[in-house]
This record gives structure tokens, C-alpha cells and sequence, in this order.
């Protein structure tokens, strides 16, 4: 499975994008949207810059590591769009689900019950994990919507009839039917030069 778009716009979110190297609440030192790894073979250190084209880079790249890491248990558990986009932000976050899931050994209610106990950095409880842990916690609990057998351009000409909202409401709509919304758009833009 794959990020959708709601999914990579809620880590967006958690994580905020800051250019210029910092030490996060772990004292780890962190830059673009939550990076902690390496950037072109070189550990980060402060007072490092990067620009948003990079950092989106970045964000592709620990977004596919933390997709991986999900689908390693994606064959026990069958999870939905929504649970996917949940976990792969708790993955994207803690680095893995293997203890979250007990190596795939527990059920998705039991995994549900157990994201909030994942809120504490260097020993203390965190407000701010403490909050995304509830926000992907009510994601994971979110029935997805069944993914239809719409082409891209069948939903390109109903996005031009108005059938799925405006801006981000569209964005949101389209990425929970599993829809590229750059893709569809990209679609909406050719047929509206035509």
C-alpha cells in the first residue's frame, strides 16, 4: 500500500517544516519535516540550512520507509487506507510498528488501544505526541470509504461537474478513495484546455 495524500498532509501537519537545523524535545538534532537520518552522507548538525525542495525530498523518502515498515504487516492485518495513513505517521514518528502490533500478534482493536501509551519523549509525557497519538488513533478507528473502479479521468470530469468539493475539502475527499489529487488535477487542467 501507499501513503495517500491525507495521510502525507497529516504528517505535514505533526511535523512543520523548518529549513534550518534544531534540537527536537529528544535533544536530536532534526530539520525539514522531522528528518532525523542523514542528508547526502552527512550527519545533521546545527546551523545546517535546506531548501523546501529538499525537504520535500526528505519527506518522500522517511514517508517510504515508514510505508515499508507498515506493509511488513500488512499481509496479517489487511488494514484500510485509513489505517495505513495512521500507522505509516506513527512509524513515520517512532520509526516502526513492531511493538505497537506485538511483532503481529495483537488485533487492530488491541492496536488501537495502545497508540496513546506512545506520547512520552525523553522519559516525560509530550503534549504534542500525546495529541497526535489521538489524531491517528481517530484515523485508524475511521472506516475508509471503498476504493471504486473510477478511472483517473472519469473522476477528472466529476471533479469538473462539482461532485467532489473545492480545494483542500477536494484533496481530502479524493485521497480517502485512494485518488492521486495531483494526478486527477493534473486531468481537470487538460480537459479544461480542451
Amino acid at each position: 500500500m501507499k501513503l495517500s495524500n491525507n495521510g502525507l498532509m497529516m504528517i505535514e501537519g505533526f511535523e512543520g517544516l523548518i529549513l534550518e537545523s534544531y534540537l527536537d524535545a529528544g535533544g536530536t538534532c532534526t530539520i525539514g519535516y522531522g528528518h532525523t537520518g542523514r542528508i547526502d552522507g552527512m550527519k545533521i548538525c546545527l546551523d545546517m540550512k535546506i531548501t523546501t525542495s529538499k525537504a520535500g525530498e526528505l519527506l518522500a523518502s522517511d514517508c517510504s520507509c515508514a510505508e515499508t515498515e507498515v506493509n511488513k504487516y500488512n499481509s496479517i492485518y489487511n488494514f484500510n487506507q485509513n489505517q495505513f495513513d495512521a500507522l505509516v505517521s506513527f512509524a513515520f514518528n517512532i520509526g516502526s510498528i513492531k511493538q505497537l502490533t506485538q511483532n503481529g500478534t495483537r488485533t487492530c482493536n488491541q492496536i488501537q488501544e495502545h497508540m496513546p501509551e506512545y506520547n512520552h519523549c525523553a522519559g516525560k509525557v509530550c503534549r504534542g505526541l500525546t495529541q497526535r497519538r489521538r489524531k491517528e488513533q481517530l484515523l485508524f478507528n475511521t472506516d475508509a470509504p471503498s476504493v471504486t473502479n473510477k478511472t483517473n479521468e472519469d473522476v477528472a470530469k466529476e471533479v469538473i461537474q462539482g461532485k467532489w468539493g473545492n480545494g483542500n475539502n477536494r484533496r481530502v475527499k479524493l485521497a480517502a478513495y485512494g485518488y492521486d489529487y495531483f494526478t486527477i488535477q493534473s486531468i481537470v487542467n487538460k480537459l479544461l484546455k480542451k
